[in-house]
């Protein structure tokens, strides 16, 4: 629902694409850090 508003409204183009890199770093970060527990327990 909130990625619609961009597109209505272009002055918060900036903020959303701000929150979507925020998304990505977090979900990299998830991705290392399971790998690191699974590489851990083996």
């Amino acid at each position: 629902m909130n990625a619609i508003i961009p597109l209505l409204k272009p002055r918060y183009e900036k903020l959303f694409i701000n929150n979507l890199l925020i998304v990505v770093k977090i979900n990299i970060h998830f991705l290392v850090f399971k790998k690191y527990i699974r590489t851990r327990i083996e």
